[in-house]
């Protein structure tokens, strides 16, 4: 039984011509696909959606599936107390929750998968990182860089990930 909404499926046919092609295209384009999708409270419905959101991707035929900015908790950077306000705590790359998804979500489709979390590091304690990974078949992850919302500003880190109200 569903217990979280149906998602609305949008594609994209075709590839735009490129007014900047001077050759002609020599492999096949690469196909995207976007979940989006709203917090769900019930880690196992959530789990659960994402889950249906990739293999409705992989239907259309996406190599690469991105999920929402991070991926498996609450987005807190919009909650004045922070993560602590919600229970939140950073995870651990690599074995993490987020990273274990999407390398099972990666390894069942055949897919690259990309998602979102909020990095654990013993020096930024207890702070964090705002970190994309992505995840390929088999069981490799690809993360070029952690990073904040705005690359150098480290205050965007504290107030990212800040669990004191006066460190902001």
């Amino acid at each position: 039984m569903r217990t979280h909404q149906p998602f609305e499926v949008i594609v994209a046919d075709g590839v735009p011509a490129s007014l900047a092609r001077v050759h002609p295209r020599r492999r096949e384009p690469i196909r995207l696909g976007l979940v989006q999708q709203q917090y769900y409270d019930d880690p196992a419905v959530h789990e659960a959606s994402l889950r249906e959101g990739v293999a409705l991707a992989v239907a259309e035929g996406a190599h690469i599936v991105c999920l929402q900015e991070i991926t498996l908790i609450p987005y807190c950077a919009i909650v004045p107390d922070g993560p602590d306000a919600l229970g939140m705590h950073p995870e651990q790359l690599p074995g993490g929750p987020t990273h274990t998804l999407a390398t099972e979500l990666a390894t069942e489709h055949g897919v690259f998968v990309h998602a979102s979390l909020w990095e654990a590091d013993p020096s930024l304690a207890p702070r964090g990182w705002n970190t994309a990974i992505c995840s390929a078949m088999p069981a490799n992850t690809l993360r070029p860089r952690a990073s904040t919302n705005k690359a150098g500003n480290a205050s965007r880190i504290i107030r990212f990930c800040s669990t004191s109200q006066g460190e902001r």
